[in-house]
C-alpha cells in the first residue's frame, strides 16, 4: 500500500526578523553534529555589527542553506531568542507537524537524498527555502510523528550510550596494546623493526578522475570508500554511501575484503579494516598483511601514531602526507603468535560493547506483564552471554597482569581459568538475583555436586572418539617442536582454560541461564533447541570457515549442545553437563594429542590423518564435528533421555 504524502509546504513558514536594534542576543550556529551550539563563535563575533543576523526564537528551525545536506538543520531549544548568521533560513512549524520528527526527517537518509535531488544545479547546493518547502513527507497524524519521534529519541539515546562504551573499550584495547607490546612510539619493549612494505601488500587507492567532477562514474554496483568512512567507521568499515559504475571501476582499483584502509589527506592517518571488496581514491592507502602480521594489530598500532603524524602533517589547502611517510614509519614486530592473540582479544572484547543495552532490556518498566517477560527472558539470555565475554576478558587481563612481574606463562593460565570459572560464578550470581530476581539455584546451579556416571561418560566419550581415529584411520605423528616452556604454557591452556573452565561456564551459560529462561517461558523443546543452536553458532562466529565446515560446526555444535542438556536435565545440574563438557574439551582439544587433517601449532602432538574426507575430518574444525564424534554425541543423548524417561516412570 502507498502512503499518502504531503508536501512541506503545508506545515513551514519563513521567518526572517532581523536583529535591527543590534541587541546583546547569543549567537549560534548549527552544525551536523551538535544542532545548535555557540562554540563556534569567539570574541570577533561578539564586538561585530549583528543588525543584519536572523533572529531564531525558541521552537523555530534553522539551516545553513549549504551544509543542510550532510545534516546542518535544527530546531532552538534553549534560548528564549539567539541569532544566526544571515546566510541561514529560518522558519517556523504549524500544530500539523511534531518539531522532532521534521528534525529527524530532515537528517534521515531520506531527507539527505531529497535535498540533494531539490539543490543539485543551485549554486553551491543551496538549498533554498522554496525547495524545502516541496519536499514531501508522510502524511500520519500528529500522535503518530510523536511515537515515532520518542523511539527515535531513544534510540539515539541508546547510541550515545554505545559511542561512550566503544570509547571506553578502546581505551581498554589500547591499555592492553601496551601490556604486551610496551610504548610503541619509543619502541619501549626493543621488539624488531619493519616497513609497512616488509609487512605486506602496501599502496594507495587508484582514480584516475574525481567523482564529484564527472557523474557517469558513479551509481553502479562497487562500493567506493572514501576517508570521511574511514574516519568514521571504527575498526571495521561495514557500510559504503557511494558506489563506482562499470565505468568508475575501470579507472579505478578493487581492493579485498580484509585490507586496512590507511587516510593520508583530510583525517590524517585514520585506519580501519574493509569487511568487503572496495574501490578507494588515491587520498586512501591500502595495506594487506603478510605472513609476519595481522591488520587488526597495525591497526591499533597506528592509533598511537595518528596525532603525531596528523601534527607533522604540511599545512596546504587540507592537511595530507604522502606515501614516502608511511612507508618509512618504523612499525614494532612482535611473535606473530601474540599478534593474534592480540587480534583475538579485540574481537571478543568488541563483543561486550551490548553490556549496557541487556541491563536496560532487563529493567524496562513495561506496563504489559507478558511483554516484560519477554523482554526478561530474551535480555537474561543476552546477560548471560555478556557474563561469559565479560568473564574471560577479565581473566586474560588479570593474568596478563602476572606475566608482566614475569611468572611463568603457564601459571598465568592457570590463574586465569581459576578467575574465569570464579569471576563468570559471580556475576552470574549478581545478574541473577538483582536483574533477573531468580535465584541462580532455580538456574540449574545448585549446590556444586558431580554423579559418577557423568564422569565415566565425560571420560569414556573423548577417549573413544580418538581411539578410533588412532586405531582404525591411517596417519602419521607430527610433534610441534616446543620446548619445556612452550608445552607447560599449551598444556596449563588446553587443561585449565580451555578444558575445565570453559567447560563450565559455557555449560553455567547455555544450560544454566539461557535454558531455564526459556523453559520458564515456553516450553523444554524450545528450551533445549535454541540454546543449542546459539552454541553451534558461536562456534562459527568470527571464524573464516568454508560453507561446508561452517554447516559442520553448525550440525555438530547443535547436536553436541543437545547432549549437554541432557545431561544437565537428567541430572538436575549444570555441574554435571558441565564435567562432560570439560572432559571432552581436555582429552580433545587439551594441546596434548590433536587428530586433524593438518599440523596443530597449538598442540604438541598432532596425529596427521591421510584421509581428506570432510565427513571424518570434520573439515576446518576439527574431529569434534566429524560424522564419528557426531555418532557418539548421539550415543549419549540417548542414553541419557532413556535415563530421564526411566526416572519419570518411577
Amino acid at each position: 500500500m502507498t502512503r499518502i504524502r504531503v508536501p512541506l509546504g503545508k506545515f513551514i513558514k519563513e521567518y526572517s526578523e532581523r536583529n535591527k536594534g543590534n541587541e546583546d542576543i547569543p549567537v549560534y550556529s548549527v552544525t551536523n553534529s551538535q544542532g545548535f551550539c555557540t562554540e563556534y563563535f569567539g570574541k570577533e563575533v561578539a564586538s561585530q555589527d549583528k543588525t543584519t543576523y536572523k533572529i531564531v526564537p525558541q521552537g523555530y528551525f534553522a539551516y545553513n542553506p549549504s551544509r543542510i545536506n550532510v545534516g546542518s538543520v535544527d530546531w532552538q531549544r534553549y534560548e528564549k531568542r539567539v541569532i544566526v548568521s544571515p546566510l541561514y533560513n529560518v522558519f517556523s512549524v504549524s500544530e500539523g507537524i511534531d518539531r522532532q520528527y521534521l528534525y529527524y526527517f530532515l537528517r534521515s537518509d531520506l531527507g539527505r537524498q531529497m535535498i540533494k535531488a531539490k539543490a543539485s544545479g543551485s549554486v553551491r547546493d543551496n538549498l533554498k527555502l522554496d525547495m524545502l518547502k516541496e519536499m514531501t513527507i508522510p502524511d500520519i497524524s500528529v500522535e503518530q510523528q510523536k511515537f515515532c519521534s520518542s523511539v527515535l529519541d531513544k534510540l539515539h539515546k541508546l547510541i550515545q550510550m554505545r559511542q561512550q562504551e566503544l570509547q571506553k573499550l578502546d581505551e581498554f584495547i589500547k591499555a592492553r596494546f601496551v601490556e604486551l607490546f610496551g610504548d610503541p612510539v619509543s619502541n619501549s619493549y626493543g621488539l624488531p623493526e619493519a616497513t609497512l612494505p616488509d609487512l605486506g601488500e602496501f599502496g594507495r587507492g587508484v582514480s584516475k578522475h574525481r567523482p564529484r567532477n564527472d557523474i557517469k562514474l558513479l551509481g553502479g554496483k562497487y562500493p567506493l570508500i572514501q576517508t570521511g568512512d574511514v574516519a568514521n567507521a571504527g575498526l571495521y568499515i561495514t557500510s559504503y554511501s557511494s558506489t563506482y559504475s562499470e565505468l568508475g571501476l575501470k579507472q579505478s582499483k578493487m581492493w579485498d575484503k580484509g585490507t586496512l584502509c590507511i587516510t593520508i589527506a583530510a583525517n590524517i592517518a585514520k585506519t580501519a579494516i574493509l569487511e568487503f571488496d572496495a574501490c578507494f581514491p588515491d587520498s586512501v592507502v591500502g595495506f594487506i598483511a603478510n605472513e609476519r602480521t595481522n591488520n587488526i594489530f597495525v591497526h591499533y598500532w597506528f592509533s598511537f601514531f595518528q596525532a603525531i603524524l596528523e601534527s607533522q602533517a604540511p599545512e596546504s589547502a587540507q592537511k595530507n602526507i604522502n606515501l614516502k611517510i608511511l612507508s618509512e614509519l618504523k612499525v614494532i614486530v612482535p611473535e606473530k603468535r601474540k599478534q593474534d592473540q592480540f587480534a583475538s582479544f579485540v574481537k571478543l572484547t568488541d563483543k561486550s560493547g551490548f553490556v549496557k543495552l541487556v541491563v536496560i532490556f532487563c529493567n524496562n518498566e513495561d506496563k504489559g506483564e507478558h511483554f516484560m517477560s519477554t523482554r526478561k527472558t530474551i535480555g537474561g539470555a543476552l546477560g548471560a552471554i555478556i557474563v561469559l565475554i565479560v568473564a574471560q576478558i577479565l581473566a586474560q587481563l588479570v593474568a596478563s597482569l602476572f606475566v608482566l612481574v614475569k611468572i611463568p606463562e603457564g601459571i598465568c593460565n592457570i590463574i586465569a581459568g581459576i578467575i574465569y570459572v570464579g569471576l563468570a560464578f559471580v556475576l552470574s550470581e549478581l545478574f541473577s538475583k538483582r536483574l533477573l530476581k531468580i535465584k541462580i539455584e532455580n538456574l540449574g546451579m545448585p549446590k556444586f555436586s558431580i554423579k559418577a556416571k557423568w564422569i565415566i561418560v565425560g571420560v569414556l566419550l573423548p577417549v573413544t572418539v580418538k581411539a578410533v581415529y588412532l586405531f582404525f584411520f591411517s596417519g602419521k605423528y607430527v610433534s610441534s617442536g616446543m620446548n619445556s616452556n612452550q608445552i607447560f604454557s599449551t598444556l596449563s591452556t588446553g587443561i585449565v582454560f580451555t578444558g575445565i573452565a570453559a567447560g563450565f561456564v559455557e555449560e553455567m551459560v547455555f544450560r544454566g541461564v539461557i535454558l531455564n529462561l526459556l523453559k520458564e517461558k515456553w516450553n523444554i523443546k524450545v528450551a533445549v533447541l535454541i540454546p543449542s543452536v546459539l552454541f553451534g553458532l558461536v562456534h562459527i562466529i568470527g571464524m573464516d570457515f568454508s560453507i561446508i565446515s561452517s554447516l559442520l560446526v553448525l550440525i555438530a555444535g547443535t547436536m553436541v549442545g543437545i547432549m549437554f542438556s541432557m545431561v544437565a536435565i537428567e541430572s538436575g545440574s549444570v555441574w554435571n553437563s558441565g564435567i562432560v563438557h570439560s572432559l571432552w574439551n581436555i582429552l580433545i582439544i587439551g594441546g596434548g594429542l590433536s587428530i586433524s587433517e593438518k599440523a596443530d601449532e597449538y598442540s604438541v602432538m598432532t596425529y596427521v590423518l591421510d584421509s581428506k574426507d570432510f565427513v571424518f575430518t570434520g573439515g576446518e574444525f576439527g574431529i569434534e564435528s566429524s560424522i564419528i564424534a557426531l555418532l557418539g554425541y548421539v550415543i549419549v543423548t540417548l542414553a541419557a533421555i532413556c535415563m530421564i524417561k526411566k526416572k519419570a516412570k518411577v
